[in-house]
């Protein structure tokens, strides 16, 4: 069974699919470890190219598993030779033939899948036909022929809290990332809706004309009219599209998974990025790729001296304005749905410069 402790601490975020890894990190007839709050799995796919997912624990004495034959789903403990099958049952025990019949023991199994490029795991309560209690986000409309993509993953020193505000943040763009996305030298007021619900907090900036970064000048001239939304979607998602002259032609999904405990400091972060252009999309991966790289390391960058600091000065107080009602709204949800407390619609319309 999964820890009490481990439940408890993420509460109703466990009824949600999380992203635990790429596809493309797990191979045909090839394994993958990687931890969730803390608790570690075995990710393997079979020789159909098959998912699968084992606490990795074995029931003996705890040693980690081991996947002993991909065709099979075989699973071995290196330790004593326990061996299990792919739904996690113990098969057979070679100090004691007889000791598998008689324990009647089993390591955990977890609904897993790909979808979208992304590995999703789900670890939570089902309803009474076996299936989980939600879905997976739906990024259908932004996959197909038309759409090109990225997908990064990186390690970040910081809290999924932190990072989603960061990634939902687009106050600090002009600093952090002066010159790329937009000038740090010009600003312009923004009208925005948030709009706060069982799903997560959506964030929908009116269309306007903006001037933007180099990166950005590229492909539109110096100004260019820019709608977007950033979205949190539970446990831990963030969803950005970008329609751009009345077009859709970015889309981002970053998922913020904790390695650690809850905020505890270590957090895995899956990007994908999806773009269009028309005829020229073909062409556009170095430009994306150079990018993407450069945001996503000055992001890392920023939120790691951040959490560095938070720590120094835990004690000190936040004074918040209102282009912080985006990171206010996702907290406070998110230690709802912990909690088990009711979530209310709400929406609210603010003004932000940036």
């Amino acid at each position: 069974m999964m820890s009490g402790q481990l439940l408890s601490q993420v509460g109703n975020l466990k009824n949600y699919w999380h992203v635990i890894g790429l596809a493309t990190e797990v191979k045909r007839k090839c394994s993958l470890k990687r931890a969730l709050y803390g608790h570690r799995f075995l990710i393997w796919r079979d020789g159909d190219d098959l998912l699968h997912a084992l606490t990795d624990c074995c029931a003996h004495k705890q040693a980690p598993l081991e996947v002993a034959d991909f065709q099979s789903s075989q699973i071995v403990c290196p330790y004593h030779g326990w061996k299990y099958d792919a739904s996690g049952k113990l098969q057979s025990v070679p100090s004691s033939p007889s000791a598998a019949n008689k324990l009647n023991c089993k390591v955990d199994d977890f609904p897993i899948c790909e979808r979208y490029g992304f590995v999703w795991i789900y670890f939570g309560d089902v309803e009474a036909d076996g299936t989980p209690k939600n879905e997976i986000p739906n990024i259908e409309p932004y996959v197909g022929s038309k759409w090109s993509k990225r997908l990064l993953k990186k390690e970040f020193e910081s809290t999924e809290d932190l990072l989603i505000d960061n990634f939902m943040d687009p106050t600090h763009t002009g600093l952090v990332h002066d010159g790329i996305i937009r000038s740090g030298e010009s600003t312009s007021e923004h009208d925005v809706t948030v709009t706060a619900n069982r799903d997560g907090v959506l964030v929908d900036f009116k269309e306007q004309v903006e001037k933007i970064g180099w990166g950005m000048q590229l492909l539109f001239g110096s100004e260019m009219k820019v709608k977007h939304t950033d979205e949190f979607l539970f446990p831990n998602l963030v969803r950005v599209v970008y329609k751009i002259n009345g077009s859709e032609r970015f889309v981002a999904l970053i998922a913020c998974s904790p390695t650690e405990k809850l905020n505890g400091g270590k957090t895995l972060v899956f990007v994908q990025v999806r773009y269009r252009f028309g005829w020229i999309t073909p062409f556009l991966w170095p430009f994306v790729r150079v990018l993407t790289d450069k945001v996503l390391q000055q992001d890392f960058e920023i939120t790691q001296k951040q959490f560095a600091n938070r720590q120094r000065f835990e004690n000190v107080k936040e004074n918040l304005v209102a282009a912080d009602l985006v990171a206010s709204q996702v907290k406070k949800l998110r230690r709802k749905m912990v909690a088990g407390e009711t979530i209310s619609e709400s929406e609210q319309s603010i003004k932000l410069r940036f």
